[in-house]
Parts: C-alpha cells; sequence; structure tokens
C-alpha cells in the first residue's frame, strides 16, 4: 500500500509539476506578445471602407468639376482673343486664321474644312494640357483642357447653326442677331459668338436693332420661301437689303 501510494503522489506531483510549467509557459509568450504589440510603432492604416473614402473622393470630384469650368470660361476669352485680334487687328500677318476668316467674310457659308479644324483642336489641348499640368498637376490639368476643349467644339456647332438654322430660343436668337451685326454692320465690334461678356469688358459691344442683310449673303433659315422676304415673325430684327440699295434711311 505505501508503495503504491507513493507511485500516486508522484504521478500527481508530475501532472502539477507539468500543468505549472504549461501555465507559466503560455503566461511568458503572453506577455511577450502583449509587450511587443505595446512596443511596436503604430502603423497607419491606409485601408478603409468606401464610406471613408468618400469625402475625399468628393472633394477631388469638385475640385475637377471646378477646374473644368474654368477651363470652358478660358475657351471663351481665346475665342474672343482669337477673333477679335488675329482675324480683325492683325491681318497684315496671313496667319492661317486670318485667311480662313477672309473667306468666311466673304462668303458667309464658307467654312473652314473639318481636318484644319481637328488640327486646331488637337494643337489647343496639348498646349493647355502642358500648361494647365505644369500649374495644378496633371489630373486637373487635363481637366481644364477638356473642358477648353468641350467649349471650343460648342463654340464651332453654335456657330454653324447660325448660319445654317433659325432660331429656336432667346439664346439662339440672341446669338445670330449678335454675329450678324458683326458680320453685316460692324465687323469691328460684337467678337464673341458664344458670349457677350468679353465684349462688353473690353468695350467691343455693339447692339444693333435691325441687322441689314446684303440678299446676297442672306442665311438660308431668314427668307421664306413663298415670298422671297423675311419671315414675318424675324422683320422686326432683319431687314433685307438688295443690290444696288444703299443703307436704309436713319
Amino acid at each position: 500500500m505505501t508503495g503504491r501510494r507513493r507511485a500516486l503522489s508522484r504521478g500527481a506531483a508530475a501532472r502539477i509539476t507539468y500543468h505549472d510549467g504549461a501555465h507559466r509557459f503560455r503566461s511568458y509568450w503572453s506577455r511577450r506578445a502583449r509587450g511587443n504589440r505595446e512596443l511596436a510603432p503604430k502603423r497607419r492604416v491606409t485601408g478603409g471602407s468606401f464610406r471613408d473614402t468618400l469625402p475625399g473622393m468628393k472633394g477631388t470630384a469638385w475640385s475637377l468639376a471646378a477646374v473644368a469650368l474654368a477651363g470652358m470660361a478660358g475657351w471663351t476669352l481665346a475665342e474672343y482673343v482669337i477673333h477679335r485680334w488675329l482675324g480683325h487687328v492683325f491681318v497684315g500677318t496671313r496667319n492661317p486664321f486670318t485667311l480662313e476668316h477672309r473667306k468666311h467674310h466673304a462668303t458667309t457659308s464658307y467654312f473652314s474644312p473639318w481636318w484644319k479644324k481637328a488640327i486646331a483642336a488637337l494643337g489647343a489641348l496639348a498646349v493647355a494640357t502642358s500648361v494647365a499640368s505644369a500649374v495644378a498637376g496633371p489630373m486637373h490639368g487635363f481637366a481644364f483642357a477638356a473642358g477648353l476643349v468641350a467649349m471650343y467644339v460648342a463654340y464651332e456647332v453654335v456657330h454653324r447653326r447660325a448660319h445654317t438654322h433659325g432660331p429656336r430660343g432667346w439664346y439662339s436668337r440672341w446669338v445670330r442677331h449678335h454675329h450678324f451685326t458683326h458680320h453685316f454692320q460692324t465687323p469691328k465690334k460684337n467678337h464673341g459668338v458664344t458670349s457677350p461678356l468679353w465684349d462688353w469688358v473690353f468695350g467691343t459691344l455693339e447692339p444693333s436693332a435691325t441687322v441689314r442683310v446684303p440678299a446676297r449673303h442672306a442665311m438660308p433659315w431668314l427668307i421664306d420661301p413663298a415670298t422671297g422676304a423675311v419671315w414675318a415673325e424675324l422683320a422686326g430684327e432683319y431687314l433685307l437689303q438688295l443690290r444696288g440699295e444703299g443703307p436704309p434711311a436713319g
């Protein structure tokens, strides 16, 4: 009995020693792990949910939209400068724009070929992107250039339709009246096509109650084919001037 008790005691002691050792082992490494975490440098979390990144994305989108709008406004100034100075002031330089513009004034139905306009648009895009990127960075630079070129395309559409299609609202009515005052009465005035802003800024805005249109330059939408006269609803704004007639009295 004594020997058996001794064996049991030794077995119990061994189990106690084993469990105690395992507990101490786990406690030791647990303390080490906690210590390492506490001493480790804090790392910046670069991930996150879509909701966390949304405010930054909204800010970038708003800034890109604002820069694109600035590019569109920039085209309205470029439109005025090119038209006024290259088309009507420095005409002795015989630059490509001057030559094309003279043809357009001589024959109002003439427009430069599309490939010339495409070359001009690509050149403007390259220059605008380079300059704007150097100032504001590539992303915002491209946004500015995209706004500028988009407004240039809009200008081309507005200008061509002014010659080929009648007005369909207050803006298109203003565009035609303003532009054809420039064509047929005051070529040194009203250089803006899409906006009167820069004519107003530079003092070249010239309002006109009635536009005198030479019959040989009359736009197709202006004349009523049944009568050969100006459409009744446009008669208060346009007056057809036949060949050999002087300017109307007053």
